[in-house]
């Protein structure tokens, strides 16, 4: 498994590649790898997509 750092750098290259988009293209990427039964792919993604809705949280609440 990648270690936060990894994830984190992650979640900042999709925002960078799909801008307001990233969040969908997380959740893609997430059911595609839910659908092909590829666990570890799936929370991989899972926290790439946790990840970059909080980095886009923009209104300074705290996301648990």
């Amino acid at each position: 498994m990648p270690s936060n750092k990894d994830i984190y750098i992650s979640a900042n290259i999709v925002i960078q590649q799909h801008q307001e988009d990233a969040l969908y293209h997380a959740a893609w990427e997430l059911f595609k790898f839910v659908d092909a039964e590829n666990i570890d792919g799936a929370i991989v993604w899972g926290q790439i997509f946790r990840t970059i809705i909080e980095l886009q949280n923009t209104d300074g609440d705290i996301i648990h």
